[in-house]
């Protein structure tokens, strides 16, 4: 009997976890400069090694692809990422994440193949978003047994964890705050069986606002600080602008005050000035957080 695997193919980020004497393991990158379970869902290709780079190494890339999540289940044009002058379906983007979670799960199982995983998806997926992903897995080898609601996986999850506080039958609501997807979801225990009753939410709205709304506020900030300069232009100033935002964001969750620093973010009379602002938690919480809950209002 082979290993349990379930993988979460998310929008910022994926990881892959076996199941196995009555415990989760969940495994690190170890080929990452910083390894974690926690894989950033970010896809470059190199020209020159003809190879594609998944997670932190791609990162570095200005033109890596990045929440190609998003694109599940779009046709055409719009549908397209693009990375290193090829051009990729949002499938194939995620086929290159499940291969690579695949590899890093085998490397640490001694060997064992892993060909079945159940896989989650957001609630509010459409059916198209669903049967792209479905092709994702087979693009990656793999055969995806079954596709699972996260909102379901998580009271699964919690009937497991609060089982002494969870018995007979029991009403949950599930609030699933993701990287690019936002929703919320009635469950119903009635004896061992989990049903799902209903969902809402949107399917493009998720933390990824949040990161671009604290870069908006940034610019603003830094701009009235700095009248008279030019903003820099280009994805490896934007790309190091995005990473500095995001690692003030999560400093904040344990911190009062963090700290966003770019060099030569902009220029004034043809010198370059950098970006060097402090920002509190309350000033971040005042000017992104309440924004954003205006913005699921107004969605």
């Amino acid at each position: 009997m082979r290993t349990p695997i379930g993988i979460d193919l998310g929008t910022s980020t994926s990881e892959i976890t076996a199941f196995e004497n009555g415990q989760c393991k969940s495994f690190e990158d170890n080929s990452a400069p910083s390894p974690s379970a926690v894989v950033p869902s970010v896809v470059a290709y190199d020209p020159q090694t003809q190879e594609h780079k998944v997670g932190e190494m791609a990162e570095s890339y200005p033109d890596c692809i990045r929440e190609a999540k998003r694109k599940m289940g779009l046709s055409g044009e719009e549908a397209l990422c693009s990375t290193g002058g090829k051009d990729l379906k949002p499938e194939e983007v995620g086929a290159i994440i499940l291969k690579h979670l695949k590899k890093i799960a085998e490397e640490q199982m001694f060997g064992e193949e892993i060909t079945d995983v159940i896989l989650t998806v957001p609630a509010i997926f459409s059916e198209k978003a669903r049967v792209a992903t479905m092709t994702a897995g087979q693009l990656a080898g793999l055969n995806i047994t079954q596709l699972i609601n996260e909102p379901v996986a998580a009271a699964i999850y919690y009937a497991d964890l609060a089982r002494d506080r969870w018995q007979g039958n029991k009403t949950l609501f599930v609030f699933d705050f993701g990287g690019g997807t936002l929703d919320f979801s009635v469950c119903q225990k009635v004896g061992n069986v989990i049903n799902f009753v209903c969902t809402g939410g949107d399917a493009k709205l998720g933390g990824k606002d949040i990161d671009e709304m604290f870069m908006a506020y940034i610019r603003k900030k830094f701009v009235a600080d700095h009248p008279s300069v030019r903003l820099s232009e280009g994805v490896p100033i934007e790309e190091a602008f995005k990473k500095a935002c995001i690692v003030c964001k999560k400093s904040l969750s344990t911190s009062q005050s963090g700290h966003i620093y770019v060099s030569s973010f902009a220029t004034e009379n043809g010198r370059p000035v950098d970006l060097n602002i402090s920002v509190s938690r309350d000033e971040f919480e005042k000017n992104v957080l309440i924004s954003f809950y205006f913005l699921i209002n107004i969605h």
